[in-house]
């Protein structure tokens, strides 16, 4: 019998379904075949402490989808990286598909999944209030060295080579906005910040207010609608300035500050921040507390003065082709 045999019956020996020591990263255990294929949402433990219960249907959902792409499930090991995305003083972790053996027909350990250059997806188990939820991610390989501390809370540094359009881009920085992980900042082998397709961001005051924006400040409509017929074609608005960002239906209202911006030629990066919502309806004489809690980023393009397209990768309702409409379009309760 070999090595890695005694392991895997002393392994399973000490299994039990209520109390599942899983190794984090650094040791050299984990979990075998038999052992995932009785995980439950109680059994997850890393080094003695206690994993939140949704790891358990993680690992499941890991070795479902191995055995679904015809691969044989050795195990996983070495997939948790405990970090605080989120600055509320609670741990929370990447959990790394690449921890899984899944091996295909060729022998490849982590052919079953096919992952290519990019690397091994991850997905991040994030706590609130009400427990933890799992978020999905991005393809990379990550370890502990990729975790760093910015201000309250942890980010994801990677370094590589991206050749982009306007230069190669080394270093990419992903952190936690509120409701998934963003690209927060991308970097040029000069330590410059760049944007998406690689070109120079010209850093802009944090406040700065009227023309620095590559496009008219105001109200903005989805480009197919008339700014005549806002209330009687019920059409949402986006309000957008240098300073605030307030997206408007006739039913409810986000309502963000603007906590820092920069411009590259004709495109804005606007990281905003949101007030929590109260909810509608609420008793008369009800005080909704000023909690901004919400973090996320926008990208504005501008085609002209006048019309611009809004990326949010995290709130796609956002997203869109806008036009401007002036003041005088706008109804009664838009101009106050």
């Amino acid at each position: 019998m070999n090595l890695a045999d005694r392991v895997r019956i002393a392994a399973v020996a000490v299994l039990s379904v209520s109390g599942l020591a899983l190794a984090g990263c650094g040791d050299s255990g984990g979990i075998d075949e038999a052992q995932a294929a009785v995980v439950d949402a109680s059994g997850v433990q890393n080094r003695g402490r206690q994993l939140p219960p949704e790891v358990g249907p993680w690992i499941q959902k890991v070795r479902e989808e191995c055995l679904a792409n015809g691969a044989r499930f050795e195990g996983i090991r070495d997939f948790v990286l405990p970090a605080d995305f989120n600055a509320d003083g609670r741990e929370d972790y990447v959990l790394m598909w690449g921890g899984a053996s899944c091996v295909d027909s060729g022998g490849s350990a982590s052919g079953g999944f096919g992952w290519g250059r990019a690397g091994p997806t991850n997905d991040f188990l994030i706590s609130t209030p009400n427990g933890y939820v799992i978020q999905e991610g991005f393809m990379s390989e990550l370890g502990r060295d990729n975790i760093k501390r910015r201000g309250d809370r942890d980010v994801i540094e990677i370094e590589g080579g991206w050749n982009m359009d306007g230069g190669e881009v080394v270093r990419v920085v992903h952190s936690w906005d509120g409701s998934q992980m963003q690209i927060l900042e991308r970097f040029n082998s000069a330590g410059q910040s760049v944007d998406g397709d690689g070109y120079v961001i010209q850093a802009v005051a944090k406040g700065q207010a009227g023309d620095t924006l590559p496009f008219r400040e105001g109200h903005y409509i989805e480009a197919s609608g008339s700014c005549a017929r806002i209330e009687a074609d019920m059409l949402e608005t986006r309000e957008i300035t240098a300073t605030k960002f307030i997206s408007n239906n006739l039913a409810d209202s986000d309502v963000c500050r603007v906590r820092s911006k920069s411009v590259s030629g004709s495109t804005a990066t606007l990281n905003i921040e949101c007030l929590q919502s109260c909810g509608n309806g609420g008793e008369e004489g009800d005080v909704c507390p000023e909690i901004y809690d919400s973090r996320y980023t926008l990208t504005i393009r501008a085609a002209s003065q006048t019309r611009i397209t809004l990326r949010s990768g995290s709130e796609a309702y956002w997203n869109g082709d806008y036009t401007w409409c002036p003041r005088e379009a706008l109804p009664d309760w838009m101009r106050e």
